[in-house]
């Protein structure tokens, strides 16, 4: 079976200014794939591109397996077979919500057109909405009746263009839980656009990470989070401490104690990228070794976790600033001694240059 979409060597541009450049990206049939990148990166545009909105500039397009786009192919958006969905649902404010599910299958047969509307309102759990008018629901119902509408002609590929975005904290969790209920139900393939890294670590099964036209690193949420291909990456997933040190034998300096560089050769300038929630804070040494200690700053409450900021102590060379994200609760406070235990598989090593 082929893959639901694939896009190879895609170029685009505006006027003198390439936005892509070169991307290659596919995503699987019955997946969820995330394009993730900082606002600007040309992720929305290739989601554009793979809709029809747009020609590419040079490269092609494939949905299963069918040439949509390229090699002097140019397939309307109407006939590619994709579903699309904007952060703006966009839904026809004249129409009830079984209306504007049931908007995309006109031309079908009644009592089909019908037998579809009734499966999505039971799908998306809106049935006790069905005669309701855009204006009366809340922004998740909004949002559930607009990817109902998406999905009521069975596209082939569903295109989502930061759908949560426009939503508060709270509700967004609450939507986002909801529709991906409904997307693994359907089984439909998904290409989701978000610049938001926990909402692609939450939802996709494959994330392709772009920066500046180009996607830097593709593969599963737990590769991209655990081998970062680059510092790029690696700070992408959250908040990292940098040092930066020269390798030393097999190992870096640090002021928290060597840090492995298996690979890289001695002597080479490189930047060590811990990550935050890579410290746990103790009231004594660690197995009752004086390992690396630091002083507590302050200590900010972020709900489930905090935020503490430490400075090294001088018997580990010069002091270093750091932040480490440990529980929310039982944080030492300013001024206390701490002892810092370091989980390896949390720290990236690069050579300066990368």
């Amino acid at each position: 079976m082929p893959d639901a979409l694939v896009l190879e060597g895609i170029h685009h541009g505006y006027g003198e200014a390439e936005v892509l450049h070169g991307v290659s990206l596919t995503a699987a049939g019955g997946a969820i794939t995330c394009l993730l990148g900082p606002s600007g990166c040309g992720k929305s545009t290739l989601l554009r591109l793979a809709a029809g909105l747009e020609a590419p500039a040079a490269g092609t397009i494939r949905i299963e397996g069918e040439l949509v786009a390229g090699e002097g192919v140019a397939v309307p958006p109407e006939r590619r077979g994709v579903g699309l969905l904007f952060q703006d649902a966009a839904l026809f404010p004249h129409l009830t919500v079984a209306d504007n599910i049931g908007f995309g299958l006109r031309g079908q047969p009644a009592a089909e057109r019908a037998r579809r509307i009734e499966a999505l309102l039971g799908l998306a759990r809106l049935g006790s909405l069905r005669d309701s008018y855009p204006h009366l629901l809340s922004g998740g119902e909004q949002q559930r009746v607009a990817l109902a509408r998406a999905l009521a002609p069975q596209p082939r590929v569903l295109l989502l263009d930061e759908p949560f975005s426009g939503l508060d904290t709270q509700l967004r969790h609450g939507v986002r839980g909801e529709m991906v209920a409904i997307l693994r139900t359907v089984r439909t393939a998904v290409v989701l656009v978000t610049h938001d890294p926990e909402e692609a670590l939450l939802l996709a099964d494959h994330i392709a990470l772009m920066r500046a036209g180009r996607i830097v690193q593709s593969g599963t949420p737990a590769a991209l989070y655990r081998q970062p291909a680059d510092p790029f990456v690696a700070a992408f997933f959250g908040g990292v401490n940098r040092i930066e040190a020269r390798v030393c034998g097999a190992s870096v300096p640090s002021p928290l104690g060597p840090l492995s560089a298996q690979g890289i050769a001695s002597g080479t300038p490189v930047a060590c990228l811990i990550r935050e929630e890579a410290m746990t804070l103790h009231a004594g040494p660690v197995n009752g070794e004086a390992g690396p200690h630091a002083i507590v700053q302050s200590a900010r409450l972020l709900g489930g976790a905090s935020l503490v900021d430490l400075l090294t102590h001088p018997s580990r060379g010069v002091p270093r600033h750091l932040q480490a994200r440990v529980p929310g609760f039982g944080v030492p406070p300013p001024g206390a001694e701490v002892w810092i235990e370091v989980d390896p598989r949390l720290v990236h090593v690069f050579p300066a240059t990368a």
